[in-house]
């Protein structure tokens, strides 16, 4: 998240008022139909349920004349105020409130920042441009990132397919997850195309591939530089929340180094590594979270070990309750491969390994690393860390263990770490 979020948020208006055009409307100049009527142009589209489905939701409505327009392109700020709108839902009384879906998916510190923005879609400020609000509230929330230089700071202009990838990638990872980065980018193969792509979206197109938001033509060619219809922005905005009907692309993983990582919400993804090791290690670091006789969490390639599962819930309880609250886990021990994949780390809050509930996790991961220095290195490692523990601030130790590179270096005022290279000598 960025830091002091609430900063950004100097609403341009201090007066309030109800702006129904803004509100309900993919445009200021877009109208809510009567209830009891339908659109002129939509029946037997082929995104009328999607279109009918947000209309009922408040996300989007027609113009005067009783048209959607749905083959008309969409601007990048209807399609964020789209989104946006999307985060809540239209109460009987005609108001709305947060969706518990969205809600539920913020940590304490992002709860936070979504009281301190102000927003209410119920009493939306005035601005001179109608959009202004919403892409606040999007770029405080990370929804999208104002800065990015793809948007050119320009929003009031048609979408392509590819910032369409782009725009939906914040709320996809927030309500979800993000992609592992090299799973993500073999969704690229799924289309002829992908050479058009800016360099820099190739990553945002991949994992909307991937997850199933955005599809190729009948041709093989995805067309990044497309525009975006109406249509096409409604019901991308229905897959996000319903998986139903997306259309995933399945990358082919035969020839690739992956795994299935768990994430800490159970919920699951597909890591490809560079490497074969790298697969290997992964499973090492599975195999010795499930030795810990204390409380082991791991999550395809890492892995944090406590005394007990009480030690982590009163922890995250604290952090759930107290923005202020700074501290890392405590831990006793974590190892695996680091998210850069540049090296492999192990680091301890417990300096005592044989008599800690971990020493046969510990050493199971060990092994893997160093083989028959496993020993040599826990000497040096545990002898570090005690120069720590009395109170001395040793300076990084280097080593050579089973022919890995290893830097043993304070981490915390209350832990060590080793860093482990990932190529051999």
């Amino acid at each position: 998240m960025k830091s002091m979020l609430w900063r950004k948020l100097a609403l341009v208006a201090t007066s309030f008022v109800v702006a129904a055009v803004m509100l309900l409307g993919a445009a200021s100049h877009e109208v809510k139909a009567a209830s009891n009527s339908v659109f002129s142009d939509v029946k037997g589209h082929w995104a009328e349920k999607s279109i009918l489905e947000m209309y009922d939701r408040g996300i989007v409505s027609g113009f005067p004349d009783g048209t959607f327009r749905p083959d008309d392109r969409v601007n990048i700020d209807q399609f964020v105020k789209m989104l946006v709108a999307s985060l809540a839902e239209k109460r009987p009384s005609g108001k709305y409130s947060w969706k518990e879906g969205f809600t539920d998916r913020l940590s304490v510190y992002q709860k936070n920042d979504l009281l301190r923005t102000g927003f209410d879609l119920n009493d939306l400020p005035r601005s001179a441009y109608w959009a202004e609000p919403y892409l606040q509230f999007a770029d405080a929330m990370n929804l999208i990132d104002r800065d990015e230089r793809l948007y050119g700071g320009k929003f009031d202009r048609p979408m392509t397919r590819e910032i369409a990838s782009l725009t939906i990638r914040g709320t996809l990872d927030l309500l979800e997850y993000p992609e592992s980065t090299r799973y993500a980018l073999l969704g690229l193969d799924g289309i002829t195309d992908h050479h058009n792509i800016d360099e820099d979206l190739k990553y945002s197109v991949g994992s909307a591939i991937v997850k199933g938001m955005l599809v190729g033509y009948p041709d093989g060619s995805f067309r990044p530089k497309g525009f975006i219809t109406r249509a096409e922005a409604v019901v991308i905005i229905d897959r996000i929340w319903n998986e139903g009907l997306r259309k995933p692309y399945l990358p082919d993983l035969s020839n690739q180094f992956s795994t299935i990582e768990t994430l800490f919400d159970g919920q699951k993804r597909y890591v490809v590594f560079e490497k074969k090791e790298f697969v290997e290690v992964a499973e090492a670091v599975g195999q010795a979270a499930l030795k810990s006789r204390g409380y082991a969490e791991f999550d395809g390639k890492f892995a944090e070990l406590f005394d007990s599962k009480e030690t982590k819930m009163v922890y995250l309880e604290r952090q759930n309750s107290d923005p202020y609250f700074f501290e890392t886990a405590p831990y006793d021990f974590e190892f695996g491969i680091t998210a850069s994949e540049n090296s492999y780390v192990f680091a301890a809050r417990d300096y005592d390994l044989n008599e800690s509930v971990h020493k046969e996790a510990v050493n199971h991961y060990l092994n893997k690393m160093f083989g028959n220095d496993a020993d040599k290195f826990k000497d040096k490692f545990f002898s570090f860390a005690e120069k720590h523990a009395t109170g001395k601030r040793p300076s990084p130790e280097d080593y050579v263990f089973n022919g890995r590179d290893v830097r043993l270096m304070m981490d915390t005022p209350t832990s060590v770490v080793a860093h482990i290279s990932v190529q051999r000598r």
